[in-house]
């Protein structure tokens, strides 16, 4: 294994390990109890609860794919391009169909999170 290699991999590693802190400790240690004592209209409001908890995991979920795209990179430069698109694709498909659903509609941002995944994924098709 070359240095570029192992530097990408303890880079994506670091990114995985980043990420599953923020998430755990952060809905552990800051989400749950901010959410418990409440007390101002920001966080009386279901939908400002719902975004708040998304916006914080749709951080982690970001952190996984950029270690998935940067290990592709590296790794299979050759089919980097497609496996980018793809990952991108699906991953913010995904994301905006789950807010969606989550928020039933509401919250404005599931419409440009799905498009950004579709037309990454159109963009793949044409490849």
């Amino acid at each position: 294994m070359t240095l570029p290699e192992i530097l990408v991999l303890l880079c994506a590693g670091l990114l995985l390990v980043v990420g599953a802190v923020h998430s755990i400790f952060g809905e552990r240690l800051l989400l749950k109890p901010m959410f418990h004592r409440r007390g101002n209209k920001v966080l009386d409001n279901g939908l400002a609860r719902m975004v708040l908890r998304f916006a914080w995991h749709l951080t982690t979920v970001l952190w996984l794919l950029l270690a998935y795209i940067i290990c592709t990179v590296v790794f299979t430069p050759e089919r980097a391009v497609p496996l980018t698109l793809w990952s991108v694709g699906l991953t913010f498909l995904a994301v905006g169909v789950f807010d969606l659903i989550v928020s039933k509609g509401r919250h404005i941002g599931w419409p440009i999170l799905t498009a950004i995944g579709a037309t990454a994924l159109a963009a793949a098709l044409t490849l």
